[in-house]
């Protein structure tokens, strides 16, 4: 159990807290081989396990301020350097690990993202499932629309999951979601069906015998 010592901050260990959220939200390895923790409430880690030294974002330690608030949910990191990060207080942030830049971007809060191929995103938000051509610049939201069943099943999306065949697979609060991106329609599943209980996805893994693993309340 790696735990804050304030004689040894440079140590690896969960931040000192500045607030009493104590979470671990992710644990995420970049293309450089280093390791970044992300924490409900106190800020954001980064640790490089070959020099052994701590870099604090978001946290009373960042000096520089380079990460505004101290909550991150959820990240996600490209084969080219990039690692995309959810935050809690101020959204999205694409950050350039080898300069260290963590530049804001302008959408609705996001809980999920993944990226088809260089040059199209994919961001699961609270108000739909957005498609964004970095290229272009263009932009087209998926929403829930009562008279359309092959819509998708509910606007808050949870989770994006891309399988090893290409397909694309959308949790959202009430429901999962098989998406056909050339039909640009969604098949809907349901953890709970005709039932009572909840249908919120909170996690999606696709295993070695490609199998889509579900997490539901």
């Amino acid at each position: 159990r790696l735990t804050y010592d304030p004689k040894r901050p440079e140590q690896l260990s969960r931040p000192s807290l500045i607030h009493q959220n104590d979470h671990i939200t992710f644990i995420t390895e970049d293309s450089d081989k280093k390791i970044w923790i992300g924490t409900w409430s106190n800020g954001l880690t980064r640790y490089d396990p070959f020099s052994k030294t701590v870099t604090r974002y978001g946290h009373q330690e960042d000096k520089a301020k380079t990460l505004n608030g101290g909550g991150t949910w959820c990240t996600y990191a490209t084969p080219d350097g990039f690692i995309w990060l959810v935050s809690q207080e101020s959204g999205l942030y694409k950050i350039d690990i080898n300069n260290t830049i963590i530049p804001h971007v302008d959408m609705d809060a996001v809980f999920s993202f993944k990226e088809q191929g260089d040059s199209i995103g994919w961001y699961g938000t609270v108000t739909g499932l957005v498609r964004k051509d970095f290229r272009t610049g263009a932009t087209r939201k998926f929403v829930h629309d009562p008279a359309n069943p092959k819509s998708i099943s509910d606007s808050w999306v949870t989770r994006i999951l891309k399988d090893k065949a290409g397909d694309f697979w959308i949790g959202t609060e009430n429901g999962l979601n098989h998406f056909n991106v050339k039909t640009e329609t969604f098949t809907r599943y349901y953890p709970n069906p005709g039932s009572n209980e909840d249908n919120r996805v909170y996690a999606l893994y696709e295993d070695s015998d490609s199998t889509i693993w579900v997490s539901s309340l």
